[in-house]
């Protein structure tokens, strides 16, 4: 459903309490919420309404930007990176009365894509798994978690060392395997990051 008519508010020392407002097609009862910022402040990142649901919105220096950018009509964004040029959220990515949510992840030159297509489109074969929400993102883009439609979490990761889709129970498994030794020393510690066979 839509945002109430609460609106997102930020608060420094310099300005105290200040209200980020909502879309225009949120109308004058409509409302917001924000769900996450970036290290300096400078970007924060939720929802508004808009005409019929809520839309992903990215307010930059007070400033609202509708980001939405799917065939459904909801939207909400719930992590942004440090920088603020990426940020991730779920969307519905089809039209009309069939809910088909997915863990999005936007950029300006890319815009709103789902997590399955971020990752296809960087030669990353992602199996049968299916996100629903992503919730965090790293400081560069490059890593994104979530949780997939069977509501178990996620871990998503494009780079040079090693790209993949994993569920976190399958991660866990795949750190266990890289231990051994007195005290259960790690066998590789990029194990941790890369995951085993090459996984996030």
């Amino acid at each position: 459903g839509a945002a109430s008519d609460s609106h997102a508010s930020s608060w420094d020392f310099v300005n105290g309490d200040v209200d980020l407002g909502v879309l225009p097609a949120g109308g004058p009862s409509g409302g917001s919420f924000a769900n996450a910022i970036n290290f300096d402040g400078s970007v924060i990142v939720g929802t508004s309404t808009h005409t019929l649901a809520n839309h992903a919105v990215r307010w930059t220096n007070g400033v609202i930007a509708d980001i939405h950018g799917v065939a459904g009509e909801y939207s909400e964004a719930f992590g942004v990176n440090y920088a603020g040029d990426v940020i991730v959220g779920s969307a519905d990515f089809t039209a009309g009365a069939t809910t088909n949510l997915h863990a999005f992840r936007w950029t300006a030159g890319a815009g709103m894509q789902s997590v399955e297509q971020w990752l296809t489109d960087n030669d990353v074969n992602v199996g049968a798994l299916s996100t629903k929400e992503a919730h965090g993102v790293n400081k560069d883009g490059s890593m994104v978690v979530g949780m997939l439609s069977n509501n178990e979490a996620f871990v998503a990761r494009v780079g040079s060392t090693g790209s993949g889709l994993i569920a976190l129970d399958e991660l866990n498994k795949s750190i266990s395997a890289g231990i051994s030794g007195v005290g259960g020393s790690m066998v590789s510690a990029s194990t941790v990051i890369n995951g085993a066979h090459s996984r996030p």
